[in-house]
C-alpha cells in the first residue's frame, strides 16, 4: 500500500506550484476585464454564420444516427461523448431538433445488455459497466440532458452513475484516484478528469450540497499532486504500479478534461488557485509541441505515418468542449484565438463537399494513412465549430448544401450529361427571409437555374426551416478527366453563406466493356461512357443517375 505522496509527484507540484503563483497573480486582472464578449485578435466570422456552420456539421453527424438501437454504430462510449456534442450544440445556438434522440437513447439504452450489442463489455444497467471511464461520459451526457430540459430523470440517473463509479475510488492503492476499470488494474487521466467534472457538475446542480463537492475537491488535490501532471505542464496518460507517472502518450483529451474538471470546480469554491492551475495547464498545451503543430490542435496519431484508432478520433473535440469553457470563463483573448483557429481552419482545409469533417484538421493526407471521415471526426471536429458561437448566439442564420454533393460523372460520349443537384437552404430567425442562390460552374459547363430564390418563413431558432433548390447541372461530353468544383452563394439580406459540390469526371473508353471498377464506394462498368450510380446501391448500373454521397433529410433522422 502506498499512501504518501511520490517523489515524482512532489516534483511536478513544485513546477506546477510555481506556474500557479504567477498565474495566481494573474487571475484578478484577467477576471476584471471578463465581459458578456469574448475578446479576440482573429479576424473572427460574423456569429450568424459560426451558427449556419455548426447546423451544417451537427445535421451530417445526426445523418449518422441509428435510432433503432439509439446510437452511433457501433462505439459505446463514444456515443456518449457525440450525444453530448450535439447537446452542447442545442445549448449554444437555441435549436432543439435532436431532444428527442437524447430521450430515445436514454429510454431504450438504460437497461441491460449482453456484451456484442452495444458494447464489447456486458452493460450492467443505468449506463454502467466494467469500464469506469465509459460510465463516467454517460453521466457528464446526461447532464448535459438535464441542463437542456430540466427533466430530473436525467440528473437522478447522472447520480445513479456517480454513486457507481465512487465504488473504484479507492485511497489504498497511490493514496487515492478512481480505478480505470472495475478489476482495478489501471490509474489514469481520463477516469480522474472526468470524475472531477462529474463531481463539481453535480455540486453545481444540487442545491445545499457538499457530497458531492467533498468528493471532487478530494480527487482534484489527488490529481494535481499524483505526478500525472509532467515537468512541462502536460498531462501523460496514468501511473505505473509504483504510483509514478508512466510516461505515456499525452492525449488532447486529458489535457483537456483536467483543464475542464478546474474551471467546474473553481465555479463551484471560486478558489483562485484552481482557476490558476486550469490556465498553467492551457498555457502550457500553447506552449509546447506536443499537443499544437503551427497553431492548429494535433494528435499524435495525426502525423501522416500513423492513423489515429476510433477513440482517438475524438479526443481533440474532448479538448476543444473544455477549451470553450476556459474562454468562456475567462474571456482571454488568446486562448479566443487559438478556439478560432481550429474553427477557421477546419472548415476551410479539413471539410469536404459534403460537409464532412475529418481527423486531421490541418488536413494532411497520405496514401497509406488517408485522412478519414466518419461520424467520430465529425462530431470531434463539432466542438470546435460550437465553441466560436457567442453565448448570446444570434437568433438569425443561413445555410445552403448540396446534395449529391460529391458526384461521380461519366459524360456520355454523344453529347452533354445533365445531372439533377438539389441546394438545401435552411435558416433561422423572426421573420420570412428571401434566400438568393448564385451558381458557378466551370467554363463550357451549364446549370440552370444559375440564379434563383425561396421564400423562407422562420420562427424562432429551436427549429430551423429547410426548403430546396433543384439545379439542372449539363456536363459537356469534353470535360476534363478529374475534380470540378461548383460554388453556390446564398444570401438574404446581411446574411451570406457559401457551400459546394465537388464533381468527379471520369472519362472511360468506349471499347469493349470491361469488367466493373470501384469508385468512391460506387460499383461502376468501365468502358462505359455514362453517368454512374449512387453511394449505398448494392449493385451499380450505368444506367443509374450518379455515384455519390446523398445527405438525409431532416425528418429522415429519427
Amino acid at each position: 500500500m502506498i499512501t504518501a505522496r511520490r517523489p515524482s509527484g512532489r516534483a511536478t507540484r513544485t513546477v506546477l506550484l510555481g506556474l500557479v503563483a504567477l498565474v495566481v497573480g494573474l487571475v484578478p486582472a484577467a477576471m476584471a476585464h471578463a465581459g458578456p464578449t469574448r475578446t479576440s485578435s482573429s479576424a473572427a466570422i460574423s456569429p450568424s454564420t459560426a451558427v449556419a456552420r455548426a447546423r451544417v456539421a451537427a445535421d451530417v453527424l445526426m445523418g449518422s444516427y441509428e435510432p433503432v438501437k439509439a446510437w452511433f454504430p457501433s462505439s459505446w462510449w463514444n456515443s456518449a461523448v457525440a450525444l453530448q456534442t450535439i447537446g452542447d450544440y442545442m445549448q449554444r445556438t437555441g435549436d432543439r431538433r435532436y431532444l428527442a434522440q437524447l430521450d430515445n437513447t436514454f429510454e431504450k439504452d438504460k437497461g441491460a445488455f449482453p456484451p456484442g450489442v452495444l458494447s464489447g463489455d456486458p452493460l450492467l444497467g443505468n449506463f454502467t459497466s466494467r469500464a469506469i471511464d465509459d460510465s463516467e461520459w454517460w453521466g457528464l451526457t446526461w447532464l448535459q440532458a438535464y441542463d437542456l430540459t430540466g427533466n430530473k430523470k436525467y440528473l437522478n440517473m447522472a447520480i445513479t452513475i456517480a454513486d457507481y463509479v465512487y465504488g473504484y475510488w479507492d485511497t489504498s492503492t497511490c493514496g487515492g484516484g478512481v480505478w480505470w476499470d472495475a478489476e482495478r488494474t489501471y490509474k489514469n487521466a481520463v477516469t480522474n478528469g472526468l470524475w472531477i467534472r462529474l463531481t463539481a457538475e453535480l455540486h453545481n446542480r444540487i442545491n445545499g450540497d457538499r457530497r458531492w463537492l467533498d468528493r471532487s475537491t478530494t480527487a482534484w488535490h489527488w490529481f494535481v499532486d499524483s505526478g500525472m501532471i509532467n515537468s512541462d505542464g502536460l498531462v501523460n496518460d496514468g501511473l505505473t504500479g509504483g504510483c509514478t507517472n508512466n510516461g505515456q502518450t499525452v492525449w488532447s483529451y486529458n489535457q483537456g478534461l483536467a483543464i475542464g474538471a478546474g474551471l467546474e470546480l473553481w465555479r463551484a469554491t471560486k478558489d483562485p488557485e484552481v482557476l490558476a492551475t486550469a490556465r498553467s495547464l492551457a498555457d502550457a498545451t500553447l506552449n509546447n509541441h506536443a499537443l499544437v503543430k503551427n497553431g492548429v490542435l494535433t494528435e499524435a496519431c495525426d502525423a501522416l505515418d500513423q492513423t489515429c484508432s476510433d477513440n482517438g478520433k475524438q479526443f481533440k473535440g474532448i479538448f476543444m468542449r473544455y477549451w470553450t469553457d476556459l474562454v468562456d470563463s475567462t474571456h482571454n483573448a488568446r486562448y479566443a484565438d487559438f478556439l478560432q483557429k481550429q474553427a477557421d481552419t477546419i472548415w476551410s482545409q479539413d471539410r469536404d463537399a459534403a460537409d464532412r469533417l475529418g481527423t486531421r484538421w490541418s488536413g494532411g493526407t497520405s496514401d497509406d494513412h488517408p485522412n478519414v471521415f466518419d461520424w467520430r471526426t465529425q462530431a470531434s471536429a463539432l466542438s470546435a465549430l460550437i465553441g466560436v458561437i457567442p453565448v448570446k448566439a444570434p437568433n438569425r442564420s443561413l445555410a445552403a448544401t448540396t446534395s449529391p454533393a460529391q458526384p461521380v460523372i461519366m459524360p456520355a460520349a454523344t453529347g452533354p450529361t445533365t445531372v439533377t443537384i438539389d441546394l438545401g437552404v435552411s435558416a433561422t430567425g423572426g421573420s420570412p427571409l428571401t434566400a438568393k442562390a448564385s451558381v458557378q460552374v466551370p467554363d463550357g459547363w451549364g446549370v440552370t437555374p444559375s440564379t434563383a430564390s425561396v421564400r423562407l418563413n422562420p420562427r424562432g431558432s429551436a427549429h430551423p426551416v429547410y426548403s430546396s433548390i433543384p439545379l439542372q447541372l449539363t456536363v459537356p461530353g469534353s470535360a476534363d478527366d478529374g475534380h470540378h468544383e461548383i460554388t453556390v452563394t446564398v444570401t438574404g439580406g446581411d446574411l451570406v453563406f457559401t457551400t459546394r459540390a465537388d464533381v468527379l469526371v471520369a472519362i472511360r473508353s468506349t471499347s469493349t466493356p470491361a469488367p466493373s471498377m470501384r469508385i468512391r464506394g460506387c460499383s461502376i462498368p468501365t468502358g462505359r461512357r455514362a453517368t454512374a450510380c449512387r453511394t449505398g446501391s448494392p449493385t451499380a448500373t450505368a444506367t443509374s443517375p450518379i455515384c455519390s454521397r446523398s445527405r438525409p433529410t431532416p425528418s429522415q433522422r429519427l
